[in-house]
């Protein structure tokens, strides 16, 4: 990325300057000069666009999602847009929670905080002025009405998801039938279950990154959506071998080596791989960011001797299929190949850095009770 190209000179012509910043670029101009304020303001504009690509989408749509509400209560209140008064703030968290949402019901205090949050930036953005006081009111009044609300005994959202418990585990590996996919998705249960996985985790498993030891199994498990980190799972052997998972672990490593290829039970294959209802394994999901060209700090393991080692051509995902083609074997469309300057990874429109797509594979029966265990895809 070019200074010359993101800092346009005086005779390219700048970008208006925007309202808002008027008067630190006339203060730039008397303390520095003409020349050095327009530049100043160009490396602000610079700034701002850098901050816009760099934002993911879901952060995006939360905050032109919020923006939607709150035109949508301005028109019904009769206020103008662009004046975030205090009286505005807190009359539109208290429309919110009673009937914010375009069926008439009010929101669940959580979700309201989020919007009042995304609000508050996109009016920032458009120029209007929102004092830190005011917003503070503003949210103050809603964490207030929060407790009114459960002080009354109305709950609203979804709330905390139920805990699983053993015998829930025991109604899981008792649905499991005797096949290569019931074999892994009870492995994949009963091992995630005692280390609190996400779907991320075991999805990023690689059989290398989990091993056999006396009292059990140690799995090396990448945490963190963002900022990455390796954390080592300890999961020991349980009294009762029917939903020890430790047990199912190995009698899953069996099936795969007795009914799968012999590629799919080597260290660098997927810890999970995936089957299809006919039995055939399909391929699996490996690390998210293990990819042919990235730094191998990316990615740190319990053995980094392992990190310089090439993507295998079996695994999905090692290059994108051309525009139109769709799925293809092996091959997934919307996989990183090799990776590419910073400046060619910051896409316009609002995309993600890097343009990643993560998937994640449905892990339990109770998340898709439409479908049994055997059915299950990754």
């Amino acid at each position: 990325m070019s200074v010359a190209a993101e800092y346009p000179s005086e005779e390219a012509g700048s970008t208006p300057v925007p309202a808002e910043r008027s008067p630190l670029v006339v203060q730039w101009a008397q303390r520095h000069g003409v020349e050095v304020a327009r530049r100043l303001a160009d490396a602000e504009d610079f700034a701002d666009q850098v901050q816009r690509r760099l934002r993911s989408a879901n952060t995006t749509d939360t905050y032109a999602k919020a923006w939607k509400v709150w035109t949508r209560f301005c028109a019904a209140q009769g206020f103008p847009e662009l004046d975030a008064t205090r009286g505005a703030l807190v009359a539109f968290v208290v429309w919110l929670l009673d009937r914010g949402r375009v069926d008439g019901k009010g929101y669940a205090p959580s979700s309201a905080s989020t919007i009042l949050a995304g609000a508050v930036v996109e009016l920032r953005r458009r120029g209007a002025t929102v004092g830190r006081d005011d917003q503070a009111q503003a949210r103050s009044t809603l964490e207030a009405a929060a407790v009114e609300l459960l002080k009354a005994g109305e709950r609203r959202g979804r709330g905390q998801a139920a805990a699983a418990e053993v015998p829930d585990l025991y109604r899981v590996a008792r649905a499991c039938p005797d096949t290569l996919a019931g074999t892994r998705d009870k492995a994949l249960v009963l091992t995630g279950f005692h280390y609190a996985s996400r779907a991320q985790d075991p999805a990023g498993l690689l059989a290398g990154d989990v091993a056999l030891t006396p009292r059990g199994l140690v799995g090396s498990v990448l945490t963190g959506k963002t900022k990455h980190s390796v954390r080592d799972a300890k999961i020991n052997y349980q009294q009762d071998p029917e939903i020890c998972p430790v047990e199912a672990w190995k009698a899953y490593r069996a099936r795969l080596a007795a009914d799968a290829e012999p590629r799919w039970s080597e260290p660098d294959a997927p810890a999970f791989v995936g089957v299809d209802r006919h039995g055939n394994v399909t391929g699996g999901h490996g690390p998210r960011l293990r990819h042919p060209g990235r730094e191998a700090d990316q990615r740190p393991r319990r053995n980094p001797a392992r990190l310089d080692r090439p993507l295998p051509a079996h695994r999905p995902g090692d290059h994108r299929p051309q525009e139109g083609q769709g799925r293809r074997g092996d091959c997934r469309p919307g996989r990183l190949g090799p990776a590419l300057p910073l400046h060619e990874r910051l896409l316009p429109a609002g995309r993600r850095l890097g343009g990643q797509r993560h998937r994640r594979p449905h892990l339990t029966a109770g998340r898709r009770p439409e479908r049994p265990l055997t059915q299950a895809t990754h």
